[in-house]
């Protein structure tokens, strides 16, 4: 399935669930199958129906390993509660039995994939990630230094799917609630795509340089919801002075991504969702803004924002080409973060009117 029928595949799997109009966890869902079915593709190069029972399967194992997380943060900002809790309790407090339960299923089938790459490796015509690290650990097997291993390649990509599916699904769900609130600028953001996409063309990432308020609206999203509160944590590399703070080496440094992103400092009227922030006076988009640091910063920033982005632009367009976002009748959708989730700004599960637009 290429692009072109992964997009109408989305389109009509949406209007199809939601013809009636009213969403429960369902649209969430399908956009969330759609993300994990399009970064298998990028890591294995396999492609998943999204009736497929692995695929269902993958991507509740996401969310449940990434729900029984959330309380690692705990440990990991005062690290001594480890070592007075017996280890029987802490396992338990914080879900560390489940969260190896899981990995284990997940790296019991990324060990099969891993193997049938190597089966069929073509070192010529590499399909995906899987193959390149196969190749560049054939290549560095002489190497003392080398770090390159199967069991690596198989924390990589349980890493790399964990990180690129419930995030950029979570993402969406918060558009998709924001647009809903502020009907204006999804009518903003509608009038756009019907001027760049004619009904039945769809959306390519050549198309973006056209669409500066679609873009905007992306980065205001992810400004505003802050998924990643924090970030990664950092270590200092050396003895430092920071606003008149001493930091030693070794510190382990934890951001504020969510402070920064509603500092009047760098942004005016924070608290508001105002996607024209992103546009200058002739309209243009304007990408780099210092303060926005939904991807983390320095070298270990995340390695899949290219991928994130695209996915953003081309699952976003798609949708709210097809589709209207309301607020159920009597209702307001609520923007406040899920309180199940410490660390991560999970949208809550709730209602959306969801209908078609006219002439689709």
């Amino acid at each position: 399935m290429n692009r072109h029928d992964t997009q109408l595949a989305l389109r009509s799997r949406i209007v199809g669930l939601r013809e009636a109009g009213l969403s429960t966890r369902a649209i969430s869902r399908a956009i969330a199958y759609k993300v994990s079915k399009v970064t298998y593709i990028f890591l294995s190069g396999k492609q998943f129906e999204m009736t497929d029972p692995r695929l269902l399967e993958f991507e509740n194992l996401t969310r449940e390993l990434v729900e029984s997380m959330a309380l690692l943060a705990i440990p990991d900002i005062f690290p001594w509660i480890m070592y007075i809790l017996p280890g029987a309790l802490t396992g338990r407090i914080f879900h560390l039995d489940l969260q190896k339960k899981i990995r284990h299923k997940f790296l019991i089938y990324f060990n099969k994939e891993i193997e049938e790459h190597r089966a069929t490796l073509d070192r010529d015509d590499p399909r995906d990630l899987i193959d390149g690290y196969l190749i560049m650990m054939e290549k560095k097997a002489d190497d003392p230094d080398n770090t390159f291993s199967v069991k690596d390649l198989a924390i990589l990509v349980l890493d790399l799917f964990l990180a690129g599916s419930e995030t950029t699904a979570d993402t969406l769900t918060w558009m998709f609630y924001y647009l809903a609130t502020y009907p204006e600028v999804q009518q903003k953001m509608q009038a756009e795509i019907n001027e760049v996409l004619p009904k039945g063309t769809l959306a390519t990432l050549d198309n973006k340089l056209r669409m500066p308020y679609t873009e905007a609206v992306i980065h205001e999203t992810l400004r505003k919801s802050s998924l990643a509160a924090t970030g990664l944590q950092h270590v200092a590399t050396r003895d430092t002075q920071l606003g008149g703070y001493f930091i030693p080496k070794g510190t382990i440094i934890t951001g504020a991504q969510e402070t920064v992103h509603h500092d009047p400092q760098y942004w005016d009227r924070p608290d508001e969702f105002l996607p024209e922030r992103w546009l200058d006076l002739q309209g243009k988009f304007t990408a780099k803004k210092e303060g926005f640091l939904p991807f983390g910063v320095g070298k270990r920033s995340c390695l899949g924002e290219a991928l994130a982005r695209m996915e953003l632009f081309i699952f976003s367009t798609t949708v709210f080409q097809s589709l209207i976002f309301s607020q159920p009748p009597g209702k307001k959708i609520d923007l406040r973060y899920d309180p199940k989730a410490f660390v991560t700004h999970n949208p809550k599960i709730q209602d959306v009117l969801i209908t078609v637009r006219p002439g689709f």
